[in-house]
């Protein structure tokens, strides 16, 4: 099978191309009302690797209002206007409503780059109607996590983040973990027009030895089901 057709190639897995799915009776509304309501309008979204916490902020970040730019500290050197964000083949059109912010600032700080210099580019201009969105805050250091909370506290801007761990300044908006079903879930949205064959490998002892391989990781377990395909129904 040619990797351009694997199901569980990084353009079908990764974050956004399928949206978050919620298991315990929340919602993305609910969650919205939440953030808004919180302290300061600001929270934490945790959980380990590969939980889901990039996927969730796919599809939260555009219901609390417009997208101005992303960063991506492993991809771009530099703060860039998003020419659109994609979630199931669909573009999401963020909407602006009154409690919500007319300016969002989205980045993602990765093991490969901690730079984070762009974050506080324009830090003068931060106010209570900007949100900044940091996926991956466990990446700062500790001198950018100190600049940070300063500056958030001194503007009142909104700042929601993704974390491996609660923090002490910014309460827990949503804890993520892969369950049984949300894995589950994800293998059949990938396999939809292979509904035979997401039976099978739903019921197979090489599933289950992947889950317990992987346990909340459910990218690892994604790219360990890429390989399998490939090397078994290519």
């Amino acid at each position: 099978m040619p990797v351009k057709n694997n199901p569980f190639s990084s353009r079908y897995i990764r974050p956004g191309a399928i949206e978050y799915r919620f298991f315990n009776g929340q919602s993305i509304d609910a969650l919205v009302e939440q953030f808004c309501r919180s302290r300061h309008r600001r929270a934490a979204i945790v959980g380990p690797h590969g939980s889901g916490k990039s996927t969730l902020l796919h599809s939260l970040v555009p219901r609390l209002g417009s997208i101005q730019w992303t960063w991506d500290s492993a991809a771009a050197s530099s703060m860039t206007p998003p020419s659109s964000l994609t979630m199931d083949g669909h573009e999401l059109r963020p909407r602006v409503e009154k409690g919500l912010f007319p300016s969002i600032r989205w980045f993602r700080i990765s093991a490969s780059s901690r730079d984070a210099s762009p974050l506080f580019a324009d830090m003068q201009q931060w106010s209570d109607k900007t949100l900044l969105v940091i996926d991956g805050y466990e990446q700062l250091g500790m001198f950018d996590r100190v600049k940070l909370w300063q500056g958030v506290r001194r503007s009142n801007v909104g700042l929601l983040v993704t974390c491996h761990f609660p923090l002490f300044f910014y309460p827990t908006l949503m804890t993520t973990a892969v369950t049984e079903d949300s894995a589950e879930y994800v293998v059949r949205r990938l396999l939809a027009s292979r509904r035979e064959l997401a039976d099978k490998l739903i019921r197979s002892d090489r599933w289950q030895a992947i889950r317990d391989r992987w346990q909340n990781n459910l990218r690892e377990s994604l790219f360990e089901l890429y390989d399998l395909m490939e090397t078994t129904h290519g």
